[in-house]
Formats: structure tokens, sequence, C-alpha cells
């Protein structure tokens, strides 16, 4: 087998392991730190303001 080919096929590999064990990795630790997802759904939660969703109540500043 060629270089390329090998490389690729390591490469390729590897994607497939990575995109398998991190969400398995990252579901199973204690939730410390907030993944990714979670981080911009409550960034995006906290600049509307509340609940996603739900309208700011009036006078809540």
């Amino acid at each position: 087998m060629e270089w390329g080919g090998l490389v690729a096929a390591v490469a390729i590999l590897f994607g497939v392991q990575l995109l398998i064990l991190l969400p398995a990795l990252d579901w199973s630790r204690p939730r410390r730190s907030a993944g990714v997802l979670d981080r911009l759904t409550a960034w995006k939660r906290g600049r509307q303001g509340g609940s996603a969703g739900r309208p700011r109540p009036v006078g809540d500043e």
C-alpha cells in the first residue's frame, strides 16, 4: 500500500474513533464542565433573559 492510502486510512479510522468516543466520554463524565452545546444554549438563554421560549417578566432587571 502506498503512503497516501495508508495515511488516509489511519485518518479516517482516527476520525471515526473520535466521533464514537468523544460523546461517550462527555456523557459519562460528571457535569462539572458543560459541553459546547450546553454552553451555547446557556449563552443564548442568558442573552434572551429568563428561560428559553419564555418572555422576560416585566420589571425583572
